[in-house]
């Protein structure tokens, strides 16, 4: 179980890593779209199928606390964003399988409601005065089609971890 839990971690960590690689890519091109890549939230989705409340809550408050140190000013809203969609897509994870047309189903929920649940934050505790349409044109969208287009690289990045795994516990029980 120890194994599991360092290597649950490790991928958190190293989708992190790729996030900070990513955004800070994207930040020297200049594009003129709004974009903060969200490997780390579709590790930490990818990762709380089957774990109980307390496992993936100590993983939800260290992510949630990494991301308000990496972006300023942003204290409750990554809290709220991120905790009620953990809540609602293990909810749902009842209800899907393990293909990977299912996962991109979920993950665009997921990344959706973050978003909306962002956008509610920012306009309670920011004073954010955008509509909700201007806000998903602007970031909202952009945020979920180029992190979706991401979901493959974290889903292999998950398979690694994965393998890792499996053969640290070959190693353990020969």
């Amino acid at each position: 179980m120890r194994n599991v839990r360092k290597m649950e971690y490790g991928f958190l960590f190293t989708c992190i890593l790729c996030d900070l690689v990513v955004q800070s890519l994207w930040t020297q091109l200049s594009a003129p779209i709004e974009f903060v890549s969200q490997m780390s939230f579709m590790g930490l989705i990818l990762s709380i199928r089957n774990d109980e409340v307390k496992e993936y809550g100590l993983r939800f408050l260290v992510l949630c606390l990494i991301m308000n140190l990496f972006h300023y000013d942003s204290y409750p809203v990554y809290l709220l964003s991120f905790g009620i969609s953990v809540v609602i897509v293990k909810y749902w994870y009842r209800h899907i399988g393990s293909s990977f047309i299912e996962w991109l189903v979920i993950m665009t929920l997921a990344l959706f409601i973050r978003e909306f649940v962002m956008y509610l934050g920012l306009v309670m505790f920011h004073n954010y005065v955008g509509s909700f349409m201007f806000f998903m044109a602007k970031r909202g969208v952009w945020v979920i089609l180029i992190n979706l287009l991401l979901f493959k690289f974290v889903m292999n990045i998950r398979s690694f971890f994965h393998g890792l795994l499996i053969k640290r516990t070959r190693r353990d029980f020969q």
